[in-house]
């Protein structure tokens, strides 16, 4: 696309107003599959990526080789988009099926998918497997996913965001639980046992015994 749209891809917001200072905490990248349905002759092979010659880091800067294929530019994206938001959790995506499905059109989307593996191991981001959120090319379950040959209908977007909210889950550590406090003795309360007995209230066999246990406690706790 044009440079404002690969800019769009690594400048999530303006920064101004009341977007200054806002870092998105996860972002979602689902890109690449108009390139397998229109570009499918230039989007090239993960083998294709050479980090070390596409991104140069010098230390002072960053500079980078232009793009010859959808690997390469994916991966550029991907490099802009880590440094710039260096905080965020980024999940990647694969791809979904598109219709008509050949025995090529299969191979260049499992193309474009190992393209997503291969760059989001190498930044160590996450993976959301959309080949495994049950769209299948067969005709009446695609239907049921996908408004057009590309593109999700409300079933196929719930599928993605459970699918992402699983991977979310999966890489998300549980909360570790607040530990119950343990109660702490009230040493008035075995003053109120003891002055119970003096007051002649309560019978010593009752009331001693209580505060004792009380005082005990304490004193273990100390």
């Amino acid at each position: 696309g044009t440079e404002g749209w690969r800019s769009r891809c690594v400048q999530l917001h303006d920064d101004t107003g009341d977007n200054a200072g806002e870092e998105p905490d996860i972002i979602c990248v689902y890109l690449g599959k108009n390139d397998t349905y229109f570009k499918w002759s230039t989007i090239g092979k993960a083998s294709d990526i050479h980090f070390d010659t596409l991104i140069q880091d010098t230390g002072s800067g960053v500079s980078y080789a232009v793009p010859q294929n959808t690997a390469e530019a994916y991966a550029v994206m991907i490099d802009k988009l880590v440094r710039r938001y260096p905080n965020a959790d980024v999940y990647c995506f694969t791809m979904l099926p598109h219709r008509p499905m050949s025995s090529v059109s299969l191979a260049i989307m499992a193309n474009m998918n190992e393209i997503v593996r291969t760059v989001a191991g190498h930044y160590g981001l996450f993976l959301v497997e959309l080949g495994d959120i049950g769209v299948t090319t067969e005709e009446s379950v695609f239907n049921h996913y996908m408004m057009d040959v590309l593109h999700p209908n409300s079933n196929g977007h719930a599928a993605i965001a459970s699918a992402f909210l699983q991977a979310v889950r999966a890489h998300t550590p549980e909360p570790t639980p607040t530990p119950t406090p343990t109660p702490t003795p009230d040493i008035m309360e075995a003053v109120r046992l003891l002055q119970s007995v003096v007051n002649g209230v309560a019978e010593p066999s009752e009331a001693l015994p209580g505060a004792a246990d009380i005082l005990m406690e304490i004193r273990n706790i100390k």
